[in-house]
């Protein structure tokens, strides 16, 4: 049932865009082949962008040594141009001694509400994800640590029609999917003065057999960075943050 409504989405996608590469150049066509490749893989496995999505929301970097929590929030990319609100928090739970690593939990969560402008007469839908995870982080030297952990994630889709649709025979009712992953990564901090730090970072991912990498530059209040997925649905996500620290 569900097969035969995603190869559905296909067929039509694959038209649309067709249809909207005709008479362009060669660069429009090549963007008319990515957008055609990339709906096959979203029919295939919606989870795995979510997943990305929610990879570069997380708060993963250790708490600054002179501070106990980091509360953060994504602007971009949930924010814009997807339209997800998103929260993460941060927390040291034990800090750094001569021969103990500085330890730390986190926890984050993310939301489409604007799903919830569905008319009901319609069709309900649901998308969220959250994770949660550890790390430990220790001085090489004056302004360096090294930091690594483990975390887990998971993301929800949820989507039922008030009425079934027919596609080709079948009675398509909804999709429910949930998917969880579980990561570990490594990294490295260097404090380049009292208001600026770098982070570097490179993680695997144990379900997708996978690997990823972050660099960000955090500031007093905001972090720019890019998120690197070799094999992910988008290769480079720039992101945004907001973090306040106390």
């Amino acid at each position: 049932m569900v097969k035969s409504f995603m190869q559905k989405c296909v067929v039509v996608l694959a038209l649309v865009l067709s249809c909207a590469g005709m008479g362009y150049t060669d660069l429009t066509s090549d963007l008319t082949q990515w957008g055609i490749d990339f709906g096959l893989r979203l029919v295939q496995s919606p989870a795995s962008l979510f997943m990305e999505f929610q990879n570069t929301m997380d708060d993963t970097v250790p708490v600054k040594e002179n501070k106990w929590v980091v509360v953060k929030t994504n602007l971009v990319p949930l924010m814009l141009p997807f339209t997800a609100t998103g929260i993460a928090i941060n927390a040291k739970v034990w800090p750094e001694s001569q021969y103990i690593p500085q330890c730390g939990l986190y926890f984050n969560y993310w939301a489409l509400p604007v799903l919830s402008a569905v008319p009901a007469d319609t069709a309900s839908a649901s998308i969220s994800g959250y994770g949660y995870g550890a790390v430990i982080a220790k001085k090489l030297k004056k302004q360096t640590r090294l930091f690594t952990g483990i975390k887990a994630s998971q993301a929800q889709m949820s989507v039922k029609l008030a009425k079934p649709v027919d596609m080709s025979g079948t009675q398509f009712t909804g999709l429910d999917m949930i998917d969880t992953d579980y990561y570990w990564y490594t990294g490295l901090e260097f404090q380049s003065n009292a208001k600026k730090s770098i982070y570097t970072q490179l993680g695997y991912s144990f379900n997708t057999k996978r690997i990823f990498s972050k660099i960000s530059l955090c500031y007093t209040w905001s972090e720019i960075g890019l998120a690197i997925y070799p094999e992910g649905f988008i290769v480079v996500y720039p992101y945004w943050n907001i973090r306040i620290k106390f």
